[in-house]
């Protein structure tokens, strides 16, 4: 489970990183870490070790779907008759 810096659980980390993010932790090895973005599942982070800050990709448009769940619902616009 990954939890923010005030306790609340952003989402979890996948099978094959866990891992190995749990053995850097305890190593003693200082991890920082950056909200990317929400899904559908959880969140994604960004982590960097040793101090350094963890960069966020440029942002990329995304096409907007109606049918996703960004909770977004168009106004019904009747045809023109």
């Amino acid at each position: 489970m990954v939890l923010s810096a005030r306790g609340v659980q952003m989402g979890y980390l996948t099978a094959e990183r866990c891992g190995w993010i749990g053995r850097m932790i305890a190593d003693g090895r200082e991890l920082r870490a950056i909200f990317q973005e929400s899904t559908k599942y959880g969140a994604v982070i960004r982590v960097a070790f040793d101090g350094v800050d963890p960069v966020l990709p440029e942002a990329q448009p995304r096409p907007h779907s109606y049918d996703d769940d960004s909770g977004f619902w168009p106004d019904y616009i009747p045809p023109d008759d």
